[in-house]
């Protein structure tokens, strides 16, 4: 998944002083750069190499997103690469700081107890 890339920028500058009696006095200066981005999940997105985009033709979506319990109707094998109508959630590993998103998944609730590898 991913959204489409924006970005934007943000600076501030602020200074501030006070003076009091007797002989008191103190300043301060702060600058606060916060540049952020919204876009493709690409560093640790393993799972981006193994799944991929494909470009839609025709009457043929390159992406579906099908919400728990939506009444469709499904081409055979459409869905059996990932757990059939069940819902799955990808793996996450690594730190907090860094989490990679990882080709393996696992049925929601859990059906196995192990992670079963994106095929």
């Amino acid at each position: 998944m991913r959204d489409n890339y924006t970005g934007s920028r943000d600076k501030n500058l602020s200074i501030g002083a006070d003076i009091g009696i007797p002989g008191h006095f103190g300043a301060n200066v702060n600058t606060i750069k916060t540049p952020s981005s919204i876009g493709e999940w690409a560093q640790g997105n393993q799972l981006r190499d193994a799944l991929g985009f494909t470009k839609g033709s025709g009457t043929w979506e390159n992406i579906y997103f099908r919400n728990p319990g939506e009444a469709s109707v499904l081409h055979d094998e459409q869905f059996n690469k990932v757990s059939g109508t069940d819902l799955v959630r990808y793996r996450l590993g690594g730190t907090k700081e860094i989490p990679p998103l990882t080709p393996y998944w696992k049925d929601f609730p859990p059906h196995r107890n192990s992670w079963v590898p994106y095929r």
